[in-house]
């Protein structure tokens, strides 16, 4: 018997699946409320805007999800995702008119779609015996003691207009993402809202699945041509499962994206680099074309707030949104749940009064390195509406500088990736005499280090090797006992396309 009786999360999605799962280790009974119907497998939810859209799992969050849900990596390679052996060479870039240098990176990445990934871990946590979903239900607002000085519990009402119910719990989450459900229905005269920083930016992309063709062939397995400021244009590219393309183009200000296969094509023949729009020229659209806009980054500063009730946390997009191209989200909540999960085990024989003076101040270590890295790339594009320092004029050229040292130098480009991907190494901080020393590196050489990635469509032996890559990895888990759970080999059925 655990010293806690109930907690709640508002919100199903990778935030609030991952608290949900550390909650139920710490609490006897845990509720999840979500106000979508329940997902398929290849479904994403009405509430997650993007969920149609490119996602890339940085490093430090992969390692984050295999500690919470053990076996799932194994689970979801059986289900068709790509493990990247390398990331220096899984993915291509193409950033100021040219292709970027291979390099050992030094760590493994994983690749596959939203759906996939948050289904894998829904059913994981779903069969958890003290974990109990109500999908359907939204969370009207907070309920508070007299006192208003904590949360006690929710209020829920069903999205079909039944009456409203309210729901004790001695800790509520607030994952619900941007909207901020339960943090915006706070009584602002009691509790003030924390300042927002905004960077306006006006983002749109459109993305599709693309069935690969057979017999192709690549030494990569996902590509980003990547906009030249102050041109917009940009392109990702990625090997799904189930022998798919997901592919999204994107662009700023006045860069609109038609929702047609037509506009699609065409979006993408306008891109700096030819080679996504020749690749896909050849390849079969699967479903439709779907759009997502983003407004603007957001940072609701919550480290700075001075009050606030106790029994009640916001963690996820709740407290940080930032640009999607940088593909920080899903790590930012899962380094948010691990401190959250510290948290509580530090407080296991305690009450949980101030535990957000504990939580929210650790959490800005999580969320300023992501949020200064996308601020940096964001602010060479004149349409972002940010505040710049008087000494950005300067640093500017410095920056350009520094990303065109790192496509061009493999040891430098090593290092941007694993900064990146939140692992850096020992010794990886990218100082002036870093980069005086790439571009010694370069002077000596002479050598131009950008390698433009290779593919054929037609193999002399007929063979798709995306999908024998496949195949090999699942029977590799399958020879070492790594099968999983039943629910993991359902994941395998979905069909190919």
């Amino acid at each position: 018997m655990k010293t806690r009786e109930c907690a709640c999360v508002i919100g199903s999605g990778m935030a609030g699946l991952m608290a949900a799962r550390v909650l139920a280790d710490e609490f006897d009974k845990v509720i999840v409320f979500e106000r979508d119907p329940r997902p398929g497998r290849d479904e994403s939810r009405p509430g997650a805007a993007q969920g149609d859209h490119f996602h890339t799992l940085a490093r430090r969050g992969q390692l984050v999800i295999e500690a919470l849900f053990p076996g799932l990596i194994e689970d979801l390679v059986v289900g068709g995702a790509i493990v990247n052996r390398d990331a220096g060479t899984a993915q291509r870039s193409f950033m100021f008119g040219d292709w970027a240098a291979n390099c050992v990176a030094g760590f493994s990445t994983l690749q596959l779609s939203r759906p996939l990934l948050e289904y894998a871990m829904r059913r994981r946590v779903e069969m958890l015996p003290n974990t109990l979903f109500r999908y359907g239900v939204a969370v009207a607002g907070l309920r508070t003691n007299i006192a208003q000085t904590r949360v006690t519990g929710v209020s829920v009402g069903a999205n079909t207009g039944a009456g409203s119910e309210d729901v004790d719990a001695d800790l509520v989450i607030d994952a619900s993402g941007r909207g901020a459900a339960g943090l915006g229905s706070l009584k602002p005269h009691v509790f003030p809202p924390p300042r927002e920083d905004i960077v306006s930016l006006d983002f749109g992309c459109a993305s599709a699945m693309f069935e690969i063709p057979d017999g192709f062939q690549a030494d990569w397995s996902s590509l980003l041509i990547g906009p030249d400021a102050p041109h917009t244009k940009a392109a990702f590219l990625q090997v799904v499962e189930g022998g798919r393309w997901l592919v999204s183009l994107g662009g700023r200000g006045e860069q609109r994206l038609d929702a047609t296969e037509a506009g699609f094509r065409d979006f993408a023949r306008g891109l700096p680099s030819a080679l996504i729009h020749d690749l896909i020229r050849r390849a079969r659209l699967i479903g439709p074309v779907k759009r997502y806009r983003f407004a603007a980054s957001l940072h609701r500063r919550v480290d700075l707030l001075s009050k606030h009730p106790d029994g009640f946390l916001a963690l996820g997009d709740a407290v940080c949104s930032l640009n999607p191209v940088y593909g920080r989200g899903m790590t930012i909540a899962a380094q948010q749940v691990e401190i959250l999960a510290d948290c509580l085990t530090r407080r296991r024989d305690e009450r949980l009064d101030g535990l957000w003076r504990d939580f929210y101040p650790r959490t800005l270590e999580t969320i300023s390195v992501p949020w200064n890295q996308s601020l940096t790339l964001d602010m060479l594009y004149e349409t972002t509406k940010f505040h710049r320092p008087e000494s950005y004029s300067l640093l500017q050229p410095a920056l350009i500088w520094a990303q065109k040292l790192s496509l061009r130098d493999p040891a430098l480009r090593a290092v941007f990736l694993r900064i990146a991907n939140l692992v850096p190494g020992p010794g990886d901080d990218v100082t002036l005499s870093t980069l005086l020393r790439a571009q010694a590196r370069l002077w000596l050489t002479a050598a131009r280090a950008g390698v433009a990635p290779t593919y054929r469509f037609a193999a002399d032996d007929g063979v798709d090797t995306l999908r024998d890559h496949a195949d090999a990895n699942r029977e590799r888990y399958r020879r070492r006992g790594k099968q999983g759970p039943k629910f993991a080999r359902e994941l395998t059925t979905a069909p190919r396309a």
